[in-house]
């Protein structure tokens, strides 16, 4: 048994990304793709706020519409708490775009940076 004090019997990994390339780990034994969990209502459909005319759009502009998003979320859905996501094309960009974007949470809110980051959670990126 692993970890006889939790008396685990097994250990399962979870991963928003199962692959490197084009290529799946060897160890994937279900693989549950973001539009089928949409399909089966299991997660609302996304609502990209950011997604065409990056390239025309400032950075700090985008981050000011995910932000301002993010606060409409929190007043109108008061019960829950909003979560943003920001999605990536790997997972070094990611790791940027979470500076970047915990460099703006510091600033906008005036905080610590300590606190920005407390703020942010990003487990195994999803990229």
């Amino acid at each position: 048994m692993l970890y006889e004090k939790y008396s685990f019997r097994y250990i399962v990994g979870t991963t928003g990304t199962a692959y490197i390339g084009n290529d799946y780990f060897t160890d994937v034994v279900y693989r549950y793709s973001l539009r089928q969990a949409i399909e089966e209502r299991t997660i609302k459909t996304i609502d990209y706020k950011v997604e065409e005319a990056t390239d025309k759009i400032p950075e700090y502009e985008q981050f000011q519409m995910i932000y301002d998003n993010h606060l409409e979320n929190k007043m109108q859905y008061r019960k829950i708490k909003p979560l943003t996501i920001i999605v990536t094309k790997d997972i070094s960009a990611c790791k940027r775009l979470t500076e970047k974007w915990i460099n703006f949470i510091t600033e906008k809110e005036n905080i610590p940076k300590s606190e920005a980051e407390k703020k942010n959670f990003n487990s195994n990126i999803i990229a």
